[in-house]
C-alpha cells in the first residue's frame, strides 16, 4: 500500500474564509490527480498472471482531508510486493490452487491436481519467491510527479485567489 498525503506549511493564518475553501479544493484535486498517476504506475508495473492483481488496485480515500491510499485488498499483494523468503514453511493451499487451476487449467478433479499444488508449494518453500515492488516503485515514480503537480495546483489557486470576490 501506497500512502500519499501533502503537510502544508506555509498556508498563511490570515486567508478569508473562501480563500481557504478554494486552497483546500485546490490541494484535494492535486491530491487525486497524484493518486491516479501513482495507481496508472502501480497498475502497470503489478504482476500479470491471470490479472486479479492488476485489477484490484484501488485509491482509498479515508474521512479527512489530506491523504489517499493506493491499495489492494487481495493477501498476496504483499507477497509479490515484498517477496517470500526462501526456507519457509509451505504457503497455503487455496491461493496456489487457484493459481494451478487458473494458468496451467488443472481442473480440481484431475487426479493430479493436489500433487501439482503440493509440487508448488514446496517450490515456493524452498525458493521463495521474488519481490517484485511494484508499489515502491510507483511511489518513487510519484514523488517525480508531485513538484510538477503541486506546482500546477499553486498557480491555480493563485489565478482564482486573483479573481475580484
Amino acid at each position: 500500500m501506497i500512502e500519499i498525503s501533502a503537510t502544508v506549511t506555509t498556508v498563511p493564518k490570515l486567508m478569508t474564509p473562501e480563500a481557504e475553501r478554494i486552497w483546500d479544493r485546490g490541494v484535494e484535486a492535486a491530491l487525486d490527480v497524484w493518486a491516479d498517476e501513482i495507481l496508472g504506475k502501480a497498475k502497470e508495473l503489478a504482476p500479470v498472471n491471470v490479472g486479479p492483481l492488476r485489477n484490484s488496485l484501488f485509491v482509498e480515500k479515508p474521512e479527512g482531508r489530506g491523504v489517499r491510499f493506493v491499495t489492494s485488498p487481495l493477501p498476496y499483494a504483499v507477497v509479490m510486493e515484498e517477496g517470500r523468503t526462501p526456507g519457509r514453511r509451505m504457503p497455503p493451499f487455496d491461493p496456489i490452487a487457484f493459481w494451478v487451476n487458473r494458468q496451467m487449467r488443472i481442473p480440481r478433479s484431475d487426479p493430479r491436481f493436489e500433487s501439482v499444488v503440493w509440487l508448488l508449494r514446496k517450490k515456493i518453500a524452498r525458493e521463495g519467491i521474488r519481490a517484485r515492488r511494484f508499489f515502491a516503485r510507483a511511489a518513487e515514480y510519484g514523488e517525480t510527479k508531485a513538484r510538477e503537480l503541486f506546482d500546477h495546483m499553486l498557480a491555480s489557486v493563485a489565478k482564482q485567489l486573483e479573481r475580484p470576490a
